[in-house]
């Protein structure tokens, strides 16, 4: 079909958000009561405490703004606002608006963002009473708490804010401030404008929304399958008299969407909270929730089907009265089998893992009345732990040595511990007792930390103490880590080792003396004869997508084992670490299945998996594969294993702890917000059901997938991880022995071979084989066909499916095809395995299908696929660069009829004008044709930084609308014809013809040196490509030059760290695994060195070789300069269409004595990717173009 293609590039209908559709007859603007823009001065607002008129601009030439700000702790106490002149309203509706820019060092709650009141006054501006506050949307773009810093005067996001009030007040008065001590930073004000508005829009809103929010008492929601699954209701709103008409449409669904179960409640029984304490509570405050506007619906659900252990399950809840629906919320619970016996010895058992740090339990559990019964360690099957909490107590039980150690509270004799003594890591005088401290010449700040002076202390001391403890908590450690984890070596490290070592094991036959090897050389291991005082070898490691690196901090040691003593190494164990994989819940738990199954192939016989929650409620938990950041926690998002959301607990068997009964509505560890699972949680609860104590047989690497063979007495399991990047061809399982096909949303199916051989074909997901017995003769291969092969079509319209199998394969009678989704499709395969297919009525999207090959009633294998059900319209949105910013919307009509319509997007984004612009594009769209749209952006406010999300509504004449939503910005890898050598000497370089993207943050690491908002940006990027390569280049200030090492350890001294992306990302897109990363500086001898990190893509390299860089050091600064060939950052090929994200950072160090590690200035743009929480999501795109 040849395909019509007209591009059109016309100039939009502009219309103010205010003015609704345009007619025949010019719309009428609103009447403006009050407007400014304070281009040069305070416009008559009055300044209180830490204020100022700035210059600042939203709109260059054309505003200016107000600064509040609070970066010392006596600010932080002062009050900080600006007040504005009485506004006449006249009794009149009206709609007001301001853009608003905040700029935090520092940010500990969002309800202590700068606030923008509006007050109902007298005409002498005498206060009458509260209309509005609206608080400032919380800028959380940089992610890593410890690295991230303010922005520079170039870099300010504006962002727009309304709300509208009802008609009654006379006279108005403006306030903007902080409410609170907790913010370190600043606010920006500009381009306030108050009009009139109709009753009708002010009456809408302000009308009280119906509100539905569930929970439950299980802890972290997870049930024991004998519990009752019980859960609560909240209703907010509901409207009244209605209470008998009104009920809940409830329905119970697998990750996938399929349905499990359905149930229905009424309303009778519903009442408010019980407890009056809740009213008081800042978790009923901020929603306004009184006795008399809500209730609580207590239901049960009663599905046996619902309640299989090891399975994710989402549960929602709709409000209907009548036709109509009120109010929806959905959240996750899962299930996990009934307690196992205290009893079982936890000295075989590889998981270690931490409890949830909630306060409470649930009383109308099965389970025992106490947390430790019901915590996640073990709900999800565990027996052993290794808490942190008890790693800093040496003073707080030893306040004076020598002096006894208080036994304040014994441990719990479950879980069994592996105790980690960590002062080592962190000596500092807070963790050490009176009489062990040694004072020290020169105080070195532990992390560049203030208040933070590391001290020497007496090793024999803390030996003493270590010894005590243990012994004073017998029953409850088994494992001990003397010299702790992150830890350099010292002259303390070995007597501590040696001293605990000898003494622990006269004392206490039978514990376990561990190492950690990490942050040490083997040469020191060896010269102080560490392996005679280590029964284990602990490790902190994180690995790319692509696999933990056992090369460099395993295989060494089982080498110098093997080779020098003769003897296998200890075993090892791991206290912290994970697989980076790109975000999403869906990734993070297959990495977490690959990554424990390689600790367990290579010997660990403990495993903390890096697992973590949000430290602050989610505003609603994430119910898909997306996650929300949570910015007070940023730095765990991408291991979030729980998830806490804004879920009050009403369930009033809820108990707390002992002396905890004050925390009852509190929203960290309280009953004020509600803990949920994730799909890691039930990923690693199978994982230790399936894997746990078993043998590791051997593994088999195949041309897709790996496999990892384990054994026990009474069966064989296996786990098959496939391979990034490589064809998802079946695997063939050679073996007569019947198995459980485990997928990782924890659904099984039963797998009977056929003359010795069934099929897996496992898609991009991990998943377990469970054998019903020991499978001694086993063996895997991989099919050359293809297996199923996925579809494309469009709804209603007939498809071919095919299944291709190996002739060698015993041919199935037929196959059924299930597809994933609450539409409950499935069709059925011939024994040719091929079916014609017609699939009416499914929206379009992709879904997962699982194919079982067989009788109907019997399966010989398993096969994943998808099937795309395709827009017979369809839109992509695309970022426009620079020299024409803006956004691209090309348009494909399937169909065989004109599609016309019209495309809207309302510019809240960058705008000059004072309130959002709508801006029209009419379409008519052939059938078979293409169309491409332009909305375009003033080049004035298209900054190279700007990088928010931005949506258009496109809205068929004929069809349902729908919204596209991407990133906007204006970054571009243009294509230059000039011969470019790498030598520091950019003068070959077409710098007048690009735009440079800054270097947007600033992070002082002293805290009291944040960066001023003054400050302009001290560095510039710029990128072209020619051929098929990448060019980029770093021109950065710098007026301390410092290099000092001839290794990686450049990073501590002024050195770029690079993120490299090697692909574009679309939203709503899953992110591929890997990426480039790595440091680039200086060292001591003046030489480059290129460091890369091996979070590399499957198919790339570490190697570096084929890389040309240079630096040169010109007055003030550096100038870098790289080169990257075709392959060097492979799959990325430049070519017009395809880009890449990069996040760049510029360490300046400025040689700090009293700091180890580096201290100085952290420049960035595209997340900090600083530390081990590294976001590819945040990382800046660029567009290559001609």
């Amino acid at each position: 079909m040849k395909f019509f293609l007209s591009l059109i590039f016309l100039v939009p209908v502009f219309i103010s958000a205010d003015s609704g559709s345009p007619g025949n007859d010019k719309p009428m603007p609103p009447k403006v009561i009050y407007e400014t823009r304070f281009r040069s001065d305070a416009s008559g607002w009055n300044p209180a405490g830490d204020c100022a008129w700035s210059d600042a601009a939203r709109v260059p030439g054309q505003t200016g703004s107000l600064r509040i700000w609070r970066n010392t702790e006596p600010e932080a106490d002062r009050t900080t606002k600006w007040t504005s002149p009485v506004i006449p309203a006249g009794g009149k509706a009206v709609k007001v608006s301001f853009w608003a820019a905040d700029n935090y060092l520092m940010q500990q709650d969002f309800s202590y963002a700068a606030y923008f009141t509006i007050h109902a006054c007298e005409q002498n501006g005498k206060i009458e009473n509260t209309l509005k506050t609206v608080f400032t949307e919380w800028d959380n773009s940089v992610k890593s708490p410890y690295m991230w810093g303010k922005r520079t005067s170039e870099n300010l996001v504006w962002k727009y804010y309304e709300c509208i009030l009802p008609a009654g007040a006379e006279f108005l008065c403006l306030e903007f401030g902080f409410r609170g001590p907790l913010v370190r930073g600043s606010c920006y004000l500009t381009d306030v404008l108050v009009t009139e508005t109709d009753s009708a829009a002010a009456a809408s809103g302000g009308k009280n929304k119906t509100v539905l929010l569930l929970s439950s008492p299980a802890v972290g929601g997870i049930f024991y399958t004998n519990d009752s699954f019980r859960f609560d209701a909240l209703i907010q709103n509901l409207p009244s008299g209605h209470e008998k008409e009104a009920g809940l449409k409830i329905s119970v669904t697998d990750f996938e969407y399929n349905v499990i179960a359905v149930q229905e409640e009424t309303l009778p029984g519903a009442v408010p909270c019980a407890d009056p304490a809740f009213y008081q509570s800042n978790a009923a405050k901020k929603r306004g929730l009184t006795k008399d506007n809500h209730l609580v619906k207590r239901f049960v659900l009663n599905s046996k089907e619902a309640r299989v252990p090891g399975i994710l399950y989402r549960i929602r809840a709709d409000l209907v009265l009548g036709s109509e629906t009120l109010a929806s919320d959905t959240i996750f619970y899962a299930v996990t089998d009934y307690p196992f016996d205290l009893k079982l010895d936890p000295s075989g058992s590889f998981f270690w893992t931490r409890g949830c740090g909630m306060r409470y339990y649930d009383g109308n559990s099965c389970a025992e009345k106490t947390l430790s019964d019901q915590d996640i360690t073990r709900k999800t099957g565990s027996v052993r732990s290794c808490e942190l909490s008890l790693s800093y107590n040496w003073r707080e039980l030893q306040p004076v040595y020598p002096g006894p150690v208080l036994q304040k509270k014994p441990l719990d004799p479950f879980p069994v511990q592996t105790y980690i003594p960590n002062v080592e890591q962190v000596h500092v005088a807070r963790f050490i007792p009176e009489g062990a401290q040694i004072p020290v010449k020169e105080k070195i700040l532990y992390a560049g930390r203030k208040g933070m002076e590391l001290i020497d202390y007496k090793a024999d001391a803390y030996a003493e103490f270590i010894l005590e403890y243990i012994r004073l908590n017998r029953k409850s450690i088994d494992w001990v880590i003397p010299g702790g984890l992150e830890r350099s070596f010292s002259h303390r490290l070995v007597p501590l080792q040696k001293q605990v070592y000898r003494e622990a094991h006269k004392r206490f036959p039978g514990i376990q003396v561990g190492f950690t090897i990490n942050f040490i050389s083997l040469a020191d291991f060896e010269k102080h004869e560490l392996y005679k005082y280590a029964d284990f070898l602990n490790v902190h490691m994180y690995g790319a997508g692509a696999g933990f690196p056992f090369a460099e901090s395993v295989i060494p040691y089982k080498n110098y084992y093997r080779d020098k003593l003769k003897r296998a190494a200890p075993p090892f164990t791991m206290t912290e670490g994970a697989l980076r994989t790109p975000p999403g819940y869906l990734n993070y738990a297959a990495g977490s299945m690959r990554g424990i199954w390689s600790l367990l192939e290579n010997g660990f016989a403990g495993i903390y998996y890096y697992h973590q929650r949000n430290l602050h409620p989610l505003a609603d938990p994430d119910t898909g594969d997306a996650l929300t950041s949570d910015p007070h926690s940023s730095l765990y998002d991408n291991y979030r294993f729980l998830q806490l959301a804004d879920r009050p607990i009403l369930a009033s068997e809820l108990c707390m702890t002992p002396g905890n009964r004050h925390l009852r509505w509190n929203e960290t560890c309280g009953g004020g917000a509600s803990l949920f699972p994730t799909l890691s949680t039930m990923v690693y609860y199978n994982l230790i059901r399936d894997f746990d104590r078993k043998k590791f047989r051997s593994s088999k690497l195949l041309s897709n997938c790996k496999v990892f063979i384990f054994d026990d007495a009474r069966r064989t399991v296996c786990g098959l991880a496939p391979l990034p990047g490589t064809p998802g061809n079946p695997v063939v399982v050679h073996g007569n022995t019947p198995y459980l096909h485990r997928d990782l949303f924890g659904r099984t199916t039963r797998i009977v071979p056929v003359h010795g051989k069934s099929v897996i074909q496992t898609s991009s997901y991990p998943c377990t084989l469970i054998f019903e017995g020991p499978a001694k003769e086993l063996s895997f291969s991989v099919m050359k066909s293809s297996g199923f092969e996925n579809a494309a079509f469009a709804s209603g319209t007939p498809f071919e499916c095919n299944l291709n199998l190996d002739a060698e394969f015993p041919a199935p009678s037929g196959a059924e095809a299930f597809l994933s989704g609450t539409e409950k499709r499935s069709f059925r395969f011939g024994k040719d395995l091929s079916a014609r297919v017609t699939l009416s009525g499914l929206k379009p999207g992709t879904y997962p299908v699982r194919v079982f090959p067989g009788d109907g009633k019997t399966f010989c294998g398993i096969l994943n696929g998808q099937v795309t059900v395709q827009h017979t319209f369809e839109a992509e949105m695309d970022p426009s660069p620079m020299p024409c910013p803006g956004l691209k919307i090309r348009l494909r009509n399937r169909g065989t009829g004109v599609v016309s319509g019209r495309a809207v997007f309302v510019n809240r984004y960058l705008t000059s004008r004072m309130r959002p612009e709508k801006m029209i594009q009419p379409f008519s769209v052939p059938p078979g044709g293409k169309t491409t749209l332009f909305f375009g952006i003033e080049k004035s406010l298209a900054r190279p930084n700007y990088n928010e999300m931005a949506e258009v509504e496109i809205e068929p004449d004929s069809l349902p609308g729908f919204t596209l939503r991407e990133k906007l910005h204006f970054r571009a890898s243009p294509r230059t014809d000039r011969e470019i050598v790498v030598d520091g000497d950019l003068s070959d370089w077409p710098l007048e013809e690009l735009s440079p993207v800054l270097l947007e943050r600033v992070r002082m690491l002293d805290e009291d040196k944040p960066a001023p908002d003054s400050m302009k940006s001290p560095g510039r990027f710029y990128t072209v490509w020619k051929d098929k390569t990448l060019f980029m280049a770093v021109i950065v200030k710098d007026a301390t030059p410092q290099s000092r090492y001839q290794n990686v350890n450049l990073w501590m001294d002024d050195n770029l760290l690079f993120g490299i992306y090697p692909w574009r990302h679309r939203e709503g897109e899953k992110f591929h695994s890997g990426f480039y990363r790595g440091h680039l500086g200086f060292h001591k001898d003046g030489t480059v060195g290129n460091y890369r990190e091996k979070d590399v893509p499957a198919g790339g390299s570490v190697d570096v070789s084929k890389v040309r860089a240079a630096i040169r050091r010109v007055g003030d600064g550096y100038v870098y300069e790289l080169a990257f060939p075709e392959g060097t950052l492979y799959p990325l090929v430049p070519e017009a269409g395809r880009g890449f994200r990069l996040s760049l950072t510029c360490f300046d160090a400025c040689g700090a004595k009293n700091v180890g590690g580096f201290h100085g200035v952290l420049s960035f743009f595209g997340g900090a990717n600083v530390n081990y929480h590294m976001d590819t999501n945040l990382w800046y795109e660029f567009i290559f173009t001609k």
